[in-house]
């Protein structure tokens, strides 16, 4: 694993890291290829860049990570890179205790892609669009993972939840139903919006050294227990695999338990891509154009982080004091970004939303005061 030699691991693409084009350069790229597309007709080329694992191999290696018989995705020289738990039995009223297997898969999904961009924002998909667009109920049928993962691939991807967010229940399946943005008195599908694809993806034998060996070399899976429960294995230690459960963090242990290999049923992986745009047209709802995803910038020419995450996890805590004496000894910073401190660190939260319906809510006010408490507790 810690060879010189990265062929054998499938995350390790190179990612042609571009200076981020002008506003102006930028349109002019996506007019000239909408008018490539056009002239291609219905034959529509994809093109997405893959991040690179390299360095977070790298780092784990020379580091405690890299060696012995325990690994962990949650503790990395890199910091956290597993996403944030969820709970899919947690709306009142609703009945889709069997959903577990829509959640394992873009956890693990969420997860490859965290480590494939270490220094980027944490994605927690949709879960509701792959419930909408599957066949069956989905809600009280246990599924498998990879019917998540084929539909997932067939449709070319899935927006995050700020898209769509979790309902409980299955509903319609439509471009009108991928992403909503909800204003008082209307709801409106994004005409354009990032989704999140794979480029392939298959099962892993429940055998110990070759579970061990993917989940180390190349990122969390995704599995279904033989009680018809479903977890991300994030890790290993000693006899055991690290189950996360998208059950809350009340379940468990913050939401992870140890995992047998004997509760094992069947276990999957997939390759993700970077995020590509996708833009759709009012008059027949399909996709029109494709555009190449590069690092969006803001008009001040900061890097835009398409969705907030939790970053890196300091070791320890830290308490800021100052008095009012020695604050004025020492002058402020011209700038100061929480979403990258001086550390590298990112110490905010995940970007939520209340405009992805089923309805307009103003509820602003309690999301700004939970989100800067929520920022401060994590700091």
């Amino acid at each position: 694993f810690c060879a010189d030699d990265p062929s054998h691991r499938r995350l390790s693409v190179p990612i042609d890291r571009e200076v981020p084009p002008t506003r102006g350069e930028a349109a002019a790229r996506q007019r000239q290829r909408a008018d490539e597309a056009a002239e291609r007709g219905s034959k529509m080329v994809r093109a997405v860049r893959v991040a690179v694992i390299g360095a977070t191999v790298a780092a784990a290696c020379a580091s405690d990570a890299g060696n012995g018989q325990d690994w962990d995705w949650r503790r990395t020289p890199q910091g956290n890179l597993v996403s944030p738990v969820r709970n899919y039995e947690g709306l009142p009223g609703k009945d889709c205790s069997a959903a577990g297997w829509v959640f394992a898969a873009t956890a693990m999904i969420a997860d490859r892609i965290a480590i494939m961009q270490p220094d980027q924002p944490k994605v927690q998909l949709s879960n509701q669009v792959i419930l909408n667009c599957a066949e069956g109920d989905g809600c009280s049928d246990h599924t498998s993972i990879g019917h998540a993962l084929e539909l997932i691939k067939s449709i070319g991807g899935v927006p995050d939840r700020t898209c769509m967010g979790w309902r409980g229940q299955k509903e319609t399946c439509s471009d009108d139903t991928m992403c909503l943005n909800c204003l008082p008195g209307k709801c409106e599908p994004r005409p354009v919006y990032l989704r999140f694809n794979i480029t392939d993806f298959a099962q892993v034998s429940i055998e110990d050294s070759t579970l061990r060996q993917e989940i180390r070399e190349n990122g969390p899976i995704a599995c279904e227990l033989s009680d018809r429960s479903y977890a991300t294995l994030v890790g290993f230690s000693g006899d055991s695999f690290v189950g996360k459960f998208e059950r809350g963090t009340f379940f468990g242990h913050g939401g992870f338990r140890d995992v047998a290999i004997d509760e094992l049923k069947e276990c999957w992986w997939a390759s993700p891509t970077a995020p590509w745009r996708f833009q759709r047209t009012t008059a027949t709802g399909r996709l029109s154009t494709i555009f190449f995803f590069g690092p969006a910038t803001s008009l001040r020419g900061e890097r835009v982080r398409f969705e907030g995450h939790r970053g890196p996890v300091p070791q320890g805590g830290r308490v800021l004091e100052a008095t009012a004496a020695e604050a004025e000894e020492q002058p402020l910073p011209e700038e100061v970004n929480w979403m990258t401190n001086e550390e590298g660190l990112s110490l905010l939260t995940p970007v939520q939303s209340h405009h992805n319906g089923p309805g307009y809510c103003g509820a602003c006010w309690s999301m700004a005061s939970s989100s800067t408490f929520s920022d401060r507790l994590k700091i």
